[in-house]
């Protein structure tokens, strides 16, 4: 795993942001956050930050963790996805983890965060690997049968 962990954070509550980076820290975790609380600084982000992990509110006054998943969807970035909400409803998590969320995290619980929050990026480590092996035994094959 890289040693600096960079966490796309999407809050518009200062409150909020500062609580889960104070979490991060408590953790032990090597980290860098950038908080973001709009959709255009949000794209900008992950063409300029390149996070390792996107932390989400899940609703926000102009922009919510839904559209912000669809983006990194739309975009085929293997970018894990965590929702961390007080407000979503676990009908709503589900819902979202079925089309791909990585995982959902309450404010009023932290404990499981960073649990998740590892697992997530091994997850995401780990398909990366896999994608390359599959390159590279394609690449093999093209070598042996030209």
């Amino acid at each position: 795993m890289k040693k600096d962990i960079r966490a796309l954070i999407l809050e518009d509550n200062t409150s909020d942001a500062d609580l889960l980076i104070r979490h991060l820290r408590k953790s032990g975790l090597s980290f860098v956050t950038k908080i973001v609380d709009s959709r255009n600084i949000f794209e900008e982000s992950l063409d300029t930050f390149l996070p390792d992990i996107i932390l989400s509110d899940y609703a926000l006054p102009s922009f919510d963790a839904v559209s912000a998943f669809k983006i990194v969807k739309d975009r085929s970035l293997n970018i894990p996805f965590v929702i961390i909400s007080g407000t979503i409803g676990e009908e709503n998590a589900v819902m979202l983890i079925k089309e791909g969320v990585t995982d959902y995290v309450s404010k009023n619980n932290f404990s499981s965060l960073i649990q998740k929050i590892n697992r997530a990026l091994k997850e995401a480590e780990e398909l990366v690997q896999k994608e390359e092996l599959i390159e590279k035994l394609k690449i093999q094959k093209d070598c042996s049968t030209a």
